[in-house]
């Protein structure tokens, strides 16, 4: 599926990359992350998805959604 077809109907400020995309799944547990997934750093109570985009990035996550303004690793959509 491709992000775009996700994102569609949603508000949303495209930071950096496109939407263009083939993505495989949609994770909010960056251990559970793969190669073409969309990671989703979620705040929770005790501990904040936000610094888990680099691991999920390294993993192989085409895309980053995030609440809180935060660095997103260079060729990672956002």
């Amino acid at each position: 599926m491709k992000l775009s077809d996700v994102l569609e109907g949603l508000e949303y400020e495209l930071v950096s990359g496109g939407t263009d995309i083939e993505i495989n799944a949609i994770r909010y547990d960056s251990r559970k992350v793969s190669e073409g997934d969309v990671f989703v750093a979620v705040k929770g109570l005790k501990t904040d998805g936000h610094g888990y985009i680099p691991s999920a990035a390294s993993k192989g996550a085409l895309a980053v959604v995030f609440e809180d303004d935060t660095d997103i690793p260079a060729g990672v959509t956002a």
